[in-house]
């Protein structure tokens, strides 16, 4: 090889070295803006997979036949186009503007087409009109026996169109479920929305669905998860309510980054705080007692700060009330399980073992299969001996919601 060629060599070799180093780079780099690209259009879907993965083992087959029906007669109600709207009634014309809904509930049902045709149709319609007429005696009921009052601000967002969400293969997105009904994300004027959908049939009572609306709209709170408008679809009773994008105390505390952040001194002492306030606004100002206090019923915002979800079960307490059915076993108090009359004291058992969690991070999944806190790696003594207060069998003896507020702030000032 002469001279003349190997200095040609040299040259070349250089100038290869950095074009493939810039191509090598340039690949990277794309690789880098592909995977934000991705991170960004599966933040919100995120919190779907963490509660994928959380839930897998809690759903049987009566939960997986109940969200198959009720998907399969909402895409029904929305057709071929997942982008045509459904409209809301706002919050401020319940619950006049529901009942008027309900005249044209039949003709409504009508245009659903044959994948929501799981009954007959002659006994459909009669199903249907019974429903109409059941929820039409519940709302009146509502109408006559609440002090509805002004709207608050948190609840002024004015309805329009709802357009759910749907993934590349066009199923729609869930973001979990709850004992009566399936939650899924939509967007209304252009704000992404979680909305909780109720099948409305005989084994449903239609207050149960009736009270969650009408409770929402009277016992607003910055720490109760508002809500911004309903509709009337068939059968089909929907609550827009606000996206929390934390989803679930219960699923944030199986996820090994959030369990983190949720640690008692870190992130856990404030989600307390925010679930003694919201119990404290609806004990104290509504006499409202929750019925269903448990981390699947805490939702988190992006900041980790949590509201109250799920007042299905809430119920206003005189001097007693009965619990109804549907509550969350392993954090129910005793005088629930045993079908007693129960109290405010009753959601502050639920509290104590929400505190379990929290200081533990252990979600509580069987009755009674839970610890107390290490002291002091996991909590102040001042928590443990608020946790003892509350979970303590006799009602009269447990600790209320404004004391255990006080105590927390106390704990949180110092």
């Amino acid at each position: 090889m002469n001279t003349a060629v190997v200095a040609s060599l040299a040259t070349l070799l250089p100038m290869a070295a950095i074009a493939a180093a810039a191509t090598v780079g340039r690949l990277l780099w794309r690789r880098k803006l592909r995977r934000k690209a991705v991170a960004e259009r599966l933040e919100t879907q995120g919190l779907l997979q963490r509660a994928g993965r959380a839930e897998g083992g809690r759903r049987g087959g009566s939960g997986d036949r109940k969200r198959a029906r009720l998907t399969a007669m909402l895409r029904a109600q929305l057709g071929s186009d997942r982008r045509r709207g459904i409209e809301m009634l706002p919050i401020e014309v319940l619950p006049s503007g529901l009942a008027h809904q309900l005249g044209v509930l039949q003709d409504q049902e009508k245009e659903a087409g044959s994948e929501a045709a799981l009954l007959t149709r002659a006994g459909a319609a009669d199903l249907e009109q019974g429903i109409a007429a059941q929820l039409a005696r519940a709302a009146d009921s509502a109408t006559t026996s609440q002090a509805w009052g002004p709207v608050a601000p948190s609840l002024r967002m004015s309805a329009r169109d709802l357009e759910f969400v749907a993934d590349a293969d066009g199923q729609l997105l869930e973001l979990g479920e709850g004992g009566h009904a399936v939650v899924y994300l939509a967007h209304m004027q252009g704000v992404e929305v979680a909305v909780k959908v109720f099948e409305l049939q005989p084994v449903l009572d239609p207050h149960t669905a009736w009270r969650e609306v009408s409770l929402l709209r009277q016992c607003a709170h910055a720490r109760i998860v508002p809500l911004f408008g309903v509709a009337l679809r068939g059968s089909l009773l929907m609550l827009a309510m606000e996206l929390m994008r934390g989803g679930s105390l219960r699923v944030a505390l199986q996820d090994a980054e959030l369990r983190r952040r949720l640690r008692w001194e870190a992130g856990g002492r404030q989600v307390a705080l925010d679930v003694a306030e919201g119990l404290h606004h609806l004990h104290t100002t509504q006499r409202v007692m929750h019925g269903g206090i448990e981390a699947g019923n805490v939702l988190l915002d992006s900041d980790l700060r949590a509201c109250l979800g799920d007042m299905s079960m809430a119920r206003m307490v005189g001097s007693k009330a009965r619990s109804a059915a549907g509550f969350c076993c392993t954090h129910a108090a005793p005088e629930q399980l045993m079908g007693y009359r129960c109290t405010l004291a009753a959601d502050m058992y639920g509290f104590g073992i929400l505190l379990v969690e929290l200081t533990t991070q252990c979600v509580v999944d069987r009755r009674g299969e839970w610890r107390l806190p290490r002291v002091p790696d996991e909590c102040p003594q001042a928590v443990l001996a608020l946790i003892e207060d509350c979970v303590v069998a006799d009602p009269l003896r447990r600790c209320t919601a404004a004391e255990a507020l006080r105590r927390l702030e106390v704990l949180d000032s110092c």
